[in-house]
């Protein structure tokens, strides 16, 4: 979803003009990307928490010359996932363990129901 997906669909929900939105998400974004810059966690509910993270540096390899190279550290964006964002992925999309797609658990009560 791109920034005008999300602006149609914020208007079309909340009744909103798309104009008053774009400012909404504009600023959201900004506000958002400043606090990350000033190495600020930023939690969304529902969704998850996002961070910078430092990279230490690491051995490499260029393929294309052939040669071990250094790798240097950085700062990269992190997102760790709500446990609710989580179940609901797995429930979409089953979980994955070595390409096998796993069943999500079935409760007691579940498996009582489903032999009953």
């Amino acid at each position: 979803m791109n920034k005008l997906e999300l602006t149609r669909r914020v208007s079309k929900e909340t009744g909103q003009p798309v104009s008053v939105v774009a400012e909404i998400i504009d600023c959201v974004s900004k506000t958002m990307a400043d606090d990350l810059l000033e190495d600020k966690r930023i939690i969304i509910p529902g969704i998850g928490a996002l961070y910078l993270k430092d990279r230490k540096q690491r051995a490499g390899y260029d393929p294309y010359h052939g040669v071990p190279m250094v790798i240097p550290g950085c700062k990269c964006l992190k997102l760790d996932t709500s446990p609710a964002m989580t179940r609901r992925i797995n429930a979409k999309y089953g979980r994955s363990i070595n390409g096998a797609v796993v069943p999500e658990i079935i409760t007691v009560e579940e498996k009582i129901s489903v032999e009953t």
